[in-house]
């Protein structure tokens, strides 16, 4: 039995898409402004929602 039998995962799969929403779900009121939602630039509010910019 060798080393790489033993540590054998599962592949991982890059989804850029689905670890920018992980990483926004952990962060819901980030003080980073000037981000872009669906190609849109957005800022937040006091409260922390999200504000589009027209």
């Amino acid at each position: 039995m060798s080393f790489s039998d033993s540590v054998a995962a599962p592949p991982l799969r890059f989804n850029h898409q689905s670890r920018a929403r992980q990483e926004a779900a952990a962060h819901p009121r980030s003080p980073v402004t000037n981000h872009t939602l669906f190609g849109q630039p957005t800022s937040r509010d006091r409260e922390g929602a999200e504000v589009f910019a027209p």
